[in-house]
C-alpha cells in the first residue's frame, strides 16, 4: 500500500529561525513525535481494513459491494475533505483542527466496532474519513512552523516513513486481531493511540495559523462541487459490478461526476479565493506528479482490496497469512517514502 500523499494547503507561517529560543510547545522534534500520532493513526487504519474486509462481510452478511464501500466512503470522505482541512487549519489554527481530527477519528473508530450493522460500518467510516482529513493536511503545516528551513526536508521524510511503517504493520497487525479477537478489535485499537495522541499533542503543539486566510471569503460552492463530483464518479465505479458497465446508470454517474470535477476546475479560475487555486497546476512538475499520485493509489488501492478478498476467501489464508503475502508491497513503500521525500 502507498504511503498519502503530501496533502495541499495555503501557504504556511513562516518557519523560525534555527536559534530562535524553543520551549515544549515551540520544540520541533515533539511536534514531529505528537503529529505522528495521529499520521500513525490514519496510515495503520488504511491498510488494516483490507485485511478485515472478508470477515466484516461474512459476519454481517455483505456483498463485495458493501465492501467496497466500507473502504470507498473513508477514501470517498477523506479525498472530498481533504484540502478543505488545510484551509480551515489555516484559519482557525492547525493545532485545533488537529486535535478535533484526532478526537472525532478516535470516537468514529470506536463507534465502527460498535455499528452491528453493513450500514452503520459504512456511515461511521465515512465520518472517520472526514475527520482523517482533518488532521492529515495540519500534521505538516504544524512541522513547517516549528521547523527551520534548512531541517524542514528531513522532517517531511521522517513523516512519510512514519505513515509507510504504518502501513506496513497494517496487514500484520490486522491479521493477528482479526485472527485471534475481532474484526471490531482493528478498529478499537485506534482509542488508546488516539487519548495518547490527544493528550501527548495537547501539551507540546503549538499553535498557527495563516492570518491572510481569515480575511479571505471560504468558497463554499468549491467544496461541494468537489464534494459532489467524486461522489458520483465512486458511485458510478461501485455501482458498475451490479448495474453493468455499460448501462445508463453507471455512464451517467461517472460522467456527470467527471462533469461537476470539471466545472470545479473552471470554477476555481474564476473565485477571488479558490479551495485550489488552478494556478498551481501550470506547473509541469506538480501537475504531472498529481496525475501519477492518482493513478497510482486508484491501482494500488482497488489492487488490495480485491487480493485480500481473494487470497482470504478463495485460496482460505487466515487473515495473518494473507497480511505476511502482501508485506513486499507494503516493505517498498517504507524505503522508497523517505527516499522521495529527499
Amino acid at each position: 500500500m502507498p504511503s498519502p500523499s503530501l496533502p495541499v494547503s495555503a501557504p504556511p507561517t513562516p518557519s523560525p529561525p534555527a536559534d530562535a529560543p524553543r520551549g515544549v510547545r515551540n520544540n520541533p522534534w515533539l511536534t514531529l513525535v505528537a503529529v505522528a500520532f495521529g499520521l500513525f493513526m490514519v496510515g495503520l487504519d488504511g491498510s488494516v481494513v483490507s485485511i478485515a474486509n472478508p470477515e466484516i462481510g461474512r459476519d454481517l452478511n455483505a456483498g463485495t459491494a458493501d465492501l467496497q464501500w466500507v473502504t470507498n466512503s473513508y477514501l470517498l470522505a477523506l479525498a472530498a475533505a481533504l484540502i478543505l482541512g488545510g484551509k480551515l487549519g489555516d484559519r482557525f489554527g492547525r493545532r485545533t483542527l488537529y486535535l478535533i481530527g484526532v478526537a472525532g477519528f478516535t470516537v468514529a473508530s470506536v463507534a465502527i466496532g460498535l455499528a452491528g450493522s453493513i450500514e452503520g460500518v459504512i456511515a461511521f467510516r465515512a465520518v472517520q474519513g472526514l475527520f482523517g482529513a482533518l488532521l492529515m493536511p495540519n500534521t505538516l503545516a504544524l512541522l513547517r512552523a516549528v521547523f527551520p528551513p534548512r531541517k524542514f526536508g528531513m522532517a517531511v521524510g521522517i513523516w512519510a516513513m512514519v505513515s509507510s511503517v504504518s502501513t506496513a504493520l497494517g496487514p500484520i497487525v490486522g491479521g493477528l486481531l482479526v485472527q485471534h479477537v475481532n474484526w471490531e478489535s482493528v478498529f478499537y485499537l485506534n482509542a488508546p493511540i488516539g487519548v495518547l495522541a490527544l493528550v501527548f499533542s495537547a501539551l507540546v503543539l503549538p499553535q498557527s495559523r495563516n492570518t491572510a486566510a481569515a480575511r479571505e471569503k471560504f468558497d463554499i460552492l468549491g467544496v461541494v462541487l468537489l464534494a459532489v463530483g467524486l461522489l458520483a464518479v465512486v458511485f458510478g465505479v461501485v455501482k458498475g459490478e451490479t448495474w453493468g458497465w455499460t448501462s445508463a446508470g453507471t455512464l451517467g454517474a461517472i460522467a456527470a461526476g467527471v462533469l461537476l470535477l470539471l466545472v470545479f476546475g473552471w470554477y476555481e479560475t474564476r473565485v477571488a479565493h479558490p479551495l485550489l487555486p488552478m494556478r498551481l497546476f501550470r506547473n509541469p512538475a506538480l501537475a504531472i506528479g498529481t496525475v501519477i499520485t492518482a493513478l497510482n493509489f486508484f491501482v494500488l488501492l482497488g489492487v488490495i482490496f480485491f487480493v485480500m478478498l481473494y487470497l482470504q476467501n478463495v485460496r482460505g489464508f487466515t487473515p495473518v497469512e494473507a497480511g505476511v503475502r502482501t508485506l513486499p508491497l507494503s516493505l517498498a513503500s517504507v524505503v522508497a517514502s523517505p527516499l522521495g521525500a529527499k
